[in-house]
């Protein structure tokens, strides 16, 4: 085992370079990073990615996209991207 190594190595391969989602591991594409969940959770925005409305409904994203499914939550596309509009989640909340 080299002993030589330090911590001045690149980043490692699938890191996200996105803002305020973690990079340590590859389950972290799933999570974002603690800062911004908590703004998220106090102040939320108007539009939500998947991510962000689970942080916001206090679920996983994987839930969340299988009640997309089942057509629970109401959503838009722009392709591949799902917008989830805050009134939207809010109106899952009371019903």
């Amino acid at each position: 085992m080299d002993t030589t190594m330090t911590a001045n190595h690149p980043p490692a391969m699938g890191s996200s370079n996105q803002p305020g989602i973690l990079p340590s591991s590859p389950a972290s594409r799933y999570r974002l990073a603690p800062e911004l969940a908590a703004q998220i959770r106090c102040t939320p925005p108007c539009n939500m990615s998947v991510l962000e409305a689970a942080e916001f409904l206090g679920i996983s994203p994987r839930k969340l996209r299988d009640l997309i499914a089942l057509r629970s939550i109401k959503h838009a596309r722009a392709g591949a991207k799902i917008i989830i509009r805050r009134e939207w989640l809010e109106q899952f909340l009371e019903a």
